[in-house]
């Protein structure tokens, strides 16, 4: 969750370069320590550093464990960002 769209252009970068494996290992990375993961080889620095400018963004691998609790999250997050009745439409 992100109040810009920068990690998603990371994480598609790294697929459209290096495949899914190596955006598995970036998440699981990011989850551990984002600023480190972030200088990675395989991420575009140029996007890195417009990340770190700013918040860093909260990434999840989406598991049956844990959907419930992202979609809470999320939905808590959009309606924070966009303001209570445009968050709430999804």
């Amino acid at each position: 969750m992100a109040d810009n769209t920068t990690i998603t252009s990371i994480i598609a970068d790294i697929f459209n370069r290096y495949g899914t494996d190596n955006v598995f290992e970036f998440v699981l990375n990011y989850k551990m320590d984002p600023e480190k993961a972030l200088k990675s080889r395989f991420v575009n620095q140029i996007l890195a550093s417009q990340i770190l400018k700013n918040n860093l963004p909260q990434v999840e691998i989406v598991t049956c464990n844990n959907i419930d609790s992202i979609i809470e999250k999320s939905s808590l997050f959009r309606k924070k960002l966009r303001g209570e009745s445009i968050g709430g439409l999804g």
